[in-house]
């Protein structure tokens, strides 16, 4: 248990050492100016942007969840999906988004195989939309700024995390809506030591087979589930649009800032802190400075645009809080129809 805890720690003050080298770096009384100037519209706006984008990857999660398996109603099950989406702000690569099912089953009612499976899919089409808008923002930014080397070096920074999006999302997509589960299953089967070895590989089976039963009946919906993702990309871009104008970022157009978020955007996959703190500022400030504007009004940028996305998300906390103290449902009703098990 100590380990976990100590390698969270040591990724957080990683993320604030990031941050405090950034801030050596830029004029503390321009960057304190500049976020002065965020209006309580310029805050309402954004805010709607980053809540309007959060609710576009809900309707994607939606989307593949089977009518049949949503007992609680769309608003529970969007009350689980922010909750979820809290949690992935504080973990590193996003991963605390993984207990949406457990939040589901909690406050929807929503079996885990098939609230899994949702989010299975849903996580492959949105990466896999995801990596390909950061591929189109890196072209629009490697021809905007001037000199091939710095092109070159922001490809660098920024190429890690779009092929980790392409890659998770295409191994989520083999999980969920090709029969590799049960190839490793069947190949398990035949090394389960003992009667007890067997009994515990039958028990995986069948919940394999609802979770892929579950994913069958969605896949089909995979491309509105990529649209609706991208949808949330574009959405989040716009609101940092507003943020960009208050700070001082006037020379940059809406679709400059939607392109530069793209980029940007795959950073917070990288593993390195909680929710990508530090690493994505230091992309804002990479792209952006290379692009021509004020390193301190950039670091206001990146600085309001955290705060702002953050205390978007804390929309989430009450249901969170309730998913979490809520004692888990028992597991009778909530099976699948009746699926064959890999021979």
């Amino acid at each position: 248990m100590r380990s976990p805890v100590l390698l969270r720690l040591i990724q957080l003050a990683a993320g604030v050492g990031i941050l405090f080298l950034l801030a050596r770096q830029a004029n503390p009384k321009a960057v304190m100016a500049a976020l002065a100037r965020l209006s309580v519209a310029d805050i309402l706006v954004t805010m709607a942007g980053f809540l309007l984008a959060s609710l576009c990857i809900g309707a994607s999660l939606l989307v593949l969840l089977p009518p049949s398996k949503t007992p609680g109603g769309t608003k529970r099950l969007f009350q689980a999906h922010l909750a979820g989406v809290l949690l992935s702000d504080i973990t590193p690569a996003r991963s605390g988004y993984f207990l949406t099912p457990l939040l589901l089953e909690r406050l929807a009612s929503v079996p885990q195989e098939a609230g899994f499976a949702a989010l299975t899919g849903m996580q492959a089409a949105s990466l896999v939309s995801k990596s390909a808008l950061a591929a189109l923002g890196m072209v629009f930014v490697g021809r905007t700024i001037e000199g091939s080397l710095m092109a070159a070096e922001i490809t660098r920074y920024a190429l890690p995390g779009s092929v980790l999006l392409a890659t998770a999302g295409l191994g989520f997509a083999i999980l969920v809506w090709t029969p590799v589960l049960e190839w490793g299953l069947r190949q398990l089967r035949r090394l389960a030591p003992g009667v007890s070895g067997q009994r515990v590989v039958l028990r995986t089976a069948e919940r394999i087979a609802r979770f892929r039963a579950g994913g069958q009946l969605g896949y089909r919906r995979a491309p509105l589930a990529a649209g609706l993702a991208a949808a949330s990309t574009v959405a989040a871009g716009l609101a940092l649009y507003f943020v960009a104008q208050a700070v001082g970022l006037r020379s940059l157009r809406a679709l400059d800032v939607v392109m530069v978020s793209f980029v940007v955007g795959p950073l917070i996959y990288l593993p390195v802190t909680p929710g990508g703190l530090g690493v994505m500022e230091a992309g804002y400030i990479l792209v952006l400075t290379a692009m021509g504007q004020d390193r301190s009004s950039v670091l206001a940028f990146a600085l309001a645009s955290r705060a702002l996305f953050t205390g978007t998300d804390l929309v989430g906390l009450p249901w969170l809080l309730m998913g979490l103290a809520k004692p888990q449902k028992t597991r009778a009703g909530s099976h699948w129809p009746e699926v064959g098990l890999p021979g």
